[in-house]
């Protein structure tokens, strides 16, 4: 690739790292790695020694015929380059339909058909059409995250990368030249994916991922779909906020396993479970991200219908999409220390140096007053902590529920009193939350700290039933998630070619959120169907 083809902005997607950030010597089975107690110490001298980096030049955004400009002008959003090429695509190639399917939207369908809240003989009598309908709202709604999305801290300076002295940190891939595994390296050269090293903000680590192949997309895909039909048996089909445990767990494992190098000091043998226990929860959709950059670091068709005016426009938006730049931090709520910090990618981290990173952030603990004494203290916990407090909560409902009735109860009655249960204990799925509850009983003497999972639950049964605490509660616990996020995936908004609307999404001002686990479900099936078919 000439370096003319190498300048960012171009059709190729990533940059490239230079050999200051390789990854192949930071592998995550080279057991040479540097180390030290004092690793927060020692990595900042580290970052303060490094010589000054000349800036990544901006992409020449006037050049004709390569991309279209889509930076958008407001305070608040900034782009390194834009993140699609407008091109024709060839109708016999398969790409993405639609990156953000409004659950609101849905349910407006639903709710016109009458297919919300179905009685057991009205389920008999549906027709098929609506009975895929129905499906589809189900198995959409695992993979959604409300939360995350509709919860977002609209305010800030949100770009692609964080900024220290002159260099720009963010996503990048390894140049196949570099690459020590020949196979991977003949696959980078073929465009059928790449090695790509991405931040985990909310974490403090490098991480680099290797493309999938398409035999493990296949096994992962079987995966989800078993998960999904283990979880109907167990609930039949209910779905909680909190069963998106099930996708998180089988996304985690599958994206970790195809981690090649990360600059953490492992205590354990087991990677994958010790990764779990230190990546925050919030780094769910970063981890995502990166294994579709690692598929596809040099873009992928998109067709977007308009949005912004779909009963009158019937246009269709063909682009080029730019993975490495659907990535976005807030840099408002970084400060200048975390900067210098993350500017060292290959010294390894341990989870002292960690936790002091990311005490780095503002809200890094909340303290939540109850009354009578008792206060919870709220931290964004670690993937392995939500996933345990999913499965505790989703399935001990589940395995009761059972157990009480048995087969006495009909299908509908089972669900209703599944998510009757499910209200009822409603604090419960904010439980990995909540690090701690303090009791301070005597003045004089220290609070009680209950930190186990079965009191943390016992106490948020407790108060799910005073509904004005449990409201207030909950009303806090969610602003402070939405004060926690400092980094998600999006498009940029811009208005339709044709109409010149732009699309009306409450969840950002500038920004639309993506749902990458959606897309990248949606890639493994779309490339799993495209080997099949040249198979045949």
């Amino acid at each position: 690739m000439s370096e003319e083809e190498n300048k960012p902005g171009n059709n190729q997607g990533m940059e490239y790292l230079d050999d200051a950030h390789d990854p192949a010597a930071n592998m995550i089975v080279d057991p040479d790695a540097a180390n030290g107690a004092d690793a927060f110490a020692a990595a900042t001298q580290e970052a303060a020694s490094m010589e000054p980096k000349t800036s990544t030049p901006e992409a020449d955004l006037t050049i004709p015929g390569l991309w279209d400009e889509v930076d958008l002008p407001n305070p608040h959003v900034h782009n390194d380059s834009p993140m699609f090429k407008r091109q024709a695509l060839d109708p016999t190639t398969p790409g993405l339909a639609s990156l953000k399917i409004a659950m609101r939207e849905l349910d407006m369908i639903m709710e016109a058909r009458g297919l919300n809240n179905l009685t057991e003989e009205k389920a008999k009598t549906l027709s098929v059409p609506d009975r895929r309908m129905v499906n589809l709202s189900r198995n959409m709604s695992n993979m959604w995250q409300d939360l995350y999305f509709d919860e977002i801290d609209k305010e800030g300076n949100w770009g692609h990368h964080l900024l220290h002295n002159e260099t720009k940190l963010t996503a990048g891939k390894v140049n196949p030249a570099k690459m020590k595994d020949p196979v991977l390296a003949i696959r980078a050269t073929f465009g059928q994916g790449s090695q790509v090293q991405v931040p985990l903000w909310n974490t403090g680590l490098w991480v680099t991922f290797r493309a999938p192949t398409v035999q493990e997309l296949l096994d992962f895909e079987q995966k989800t779909r078993l998960e999904k039909m283990n979880l109907g048996r167990s609930s039949n089909g209910m779905v909680f906020s909190a069963v998106e445990v099930y996708t998180v767990e089988t996304y985690m494992r599958f994206a970790l396993e195809h981690v090649i190098s990360v600059n953490y000091l492992f205590e354990t043998a087991d990677h994958v479970d010790e990764l779990l226990t230190v990546i925050r929860s919030r780094d769910y959709q970063q981890v995502i991200w990166g294994m579709v950059c690692a598929m596809y670091p040099d873009g992928y068709p998109l067709r977007q219908p308009c949005v912004a005016n779909p009963d009158k426009c019937d246009h269709i938006d063909e682009v080029l999409l730019n993975f490495a730049r659907m990535g976005y931090l807030d840099r408002d709520k970084f400060s200048e220390k975390q900067a210098l910090l993350m500017a060292s990618r290959s010294s390894k981290r341990d989870r002292k140096w960690l936790e002091e990173y990311q005490a780095e952030f503002t809200f890094f603990e909340k303290r939540l007053p109850l009354g009578k004494g008792l206060t919870a203290v709220l931290r964004v916990p670690s993937l392995a902590a939500q996933i345990d407090a999913g499965h505790v909560w989703v399935d001990g409902i589940s395995k009761a529920t059972n157990e009480a009735f048995g087969a006495r109860l009909s299908e509908m009655d089972r669900v209703r009193h599944i998510m009757r249960s499910g209200a009822l204990t409603n604090l419960r799925q904010y439980s990995h939350w909540v690090a701690h509850f303090e009791h301070q009983i005597d003045p004089d003497s220290a609070p009680i700290i209950y930190d186990d999972y079965e009191n943390k639950d016992r106490i948020l049964e407790l108060l799910s039933e005073d509904p004005e605490v449990s409201a207030k509660l909950t009303a806090d616990i969610m602003d402070w998630i939405r004060k926690s996020t400092v980094s998600y995936i999006a498009l940029a908004k811009s208005a339709c070619p044709k109409c010149q609307k732009e699309p009306e999404d409450n969840s950002h001002p500038h920004l639309i959120p993506i749902d990458i686990g959606y897309v990248f479900f949606t890639l493994a099936a779309l490339k799993i169907s495209q080997v099949e078919g040249a198979a045949l």
